[in-house]
């Protein structure tokens, strides 16, 4: 076992101490915090801090759809911290930083001019930091390639809002023509674009076209993200899918998949697995643990009660914005639960509260018995 200096070991022990002791007085101005298995949020308001919080979880479950390694947790969370405009030490919407021990942390200049794409790409790129420290050690982040980051936070912002594929179209049509090689040995660099994200969208878009299996499109990302050149492998692909016409190269393929992809009419619907598990998560109050709330019933005598208040407004808001891809089988129980935060938030009686939860519970039960009754016939088939 190699023998660590000791002026780096003091080095390295001093350096995690003086960011904990920062990030204590930090937690002290920024009053309100959440924890959950990847991340810690903070900030001043419990509404804003919320918000980020139940979106980092989103993206957390759109990447692990992805990628297959994905830890249950960082024992070293990822630290965001939510900066009001007049109180930071950057320029931009947010700043990734790290520290020796793995420690990855997240400013954001939290403003009413931060859009949802923006804030989702901020809080991906320092997941995927973390991400490859974890798997590939911790100079990892510097061999990372901009598409295989940009394509995480793509998949995962247009999976919220599926409406702004559209956004996406006339970006990519009002761009010059890639050299997709090109893009796909590009570096990472801090701050990528929105246009660089909405560029390489085509080619997932593509990929998913040719019926490319989800275990090999997570496999050319991981190695993107670790740094390998992937476009020999991603024409070896192309040409393995058996397409009809003549073989082609991957220019080729490319220039196809981009005009496929401003041509053609795009619905995208979560599956019913996927939208059954995230309902059930809005409707998971267990983050607060100090109120112990076990069902949604408890909410009604809770209903004035700040923190969840705030939570409630949070996921009021999450779910107005994924509505447009939730699965049609399960959009009238989303749609319900929201009705019922709606309720509680603007004072509704109790038996409107009563009605809105049985409404809520109706529709999510009904669904879920369909999606058992459909499971169980495919399996019996």
């Amino acid at each position: 076992m190699p023998v660590i200096p000791i002026q780096r070991l003091i080095l390295s022990i001093g350096l995690v101490l003086l960011f904990l002791r920062s990030l204590t007085a930090e937690e002290a101005v920024y009053r309100s915090s959440l924890e959950s298995p990847h991340f810690e949020v903070v900030g001043r308001e419990l509404r804003s801090v919320s918000f980020v919080a139940e979106l980092a979880s989103y993206l957390v479950e759109a990447n692990s759809s992805i990628l297959s390694d994905v830890p249950p947790s960082f024992h070293q969370r990822i630290l965001i911290v939510l900066r009001e405009q007049d109180d930071r030490d950057f320029s931009g919407d947010y700043r990734i930083s790290r520290s020796p021990g793995g420690f990855v942390r997240l400013d954001i200049t939290w403003h009413e001019g931060l859009s949802l794409e923006r804030c989702l790409q901020a809080v991906n790129e320092s997941f995927v930091f973390r991400y490859v420290i974890y798997n590939y050690g911790s100079e990892a982040p510097e061999k990372m390639k901009a598409w295989a980051v940009a394509a995480l936070a793509a998949e995962a912002y247009i999976g919220l809002r599926p409406t702004m594929v559209e956004v996406y179209k006339n970006t990519v049509g009002a761009l010059p023509v890639s050299d997709l090689s090109e893009m796909l040995a590009e570096p990472y660099a801090p701050d990528l674009t929105t246009v660089e994200l909405r560029a390489i969208y085509p080619m997932l878009s593509g990929l998913r076209d040719d019926a490319l299996p989800l275990s090999e499109y997570s496999k050319l990302v991981a190695a993107g993200l670790r740094g390998a050149e992937v476009a020999l492998e991603l024409e070896a692909l192309i040409a393995d899918q058996g397409l009809k016409e003549e073989p082609i190269t991957l220019e080729e393929w490319w220039m196809r998949a981009c005009v496929n992809f401003i041509n053609t009419d795009t619905n995208l619907y979560e599956t019913m697995a996927v939208s059954q598990s995230w309902i059930r998560e809005m409707a998971d109050f267990s983050v607060l643990e100090a109120l112990q709330i076990p069902n949604l019933r408890a909410l009604w005598n809770l209903r004035y009660n700040p923190e969840v208040r705030d939570i409630l407004a949070a996921r009021l808001e999450l779910i107005r914005l994924r509505l447009d891809s939730v699965n049609p089988a399960y959009f009238n129980a989303a749609r319900a639960l929201g009705a019922l935060y709606e309720t509680l938030l603007n004072g509704g009686r109790k038996h409107e509260f009563i009605f809105a939860l049985s409404v809520y519970l109706s529709d999510y039960d009904d669904t879920a018995s369909l999606e058992l009754k459909v499971a169980q016939t495919l399996a019996g088939r």
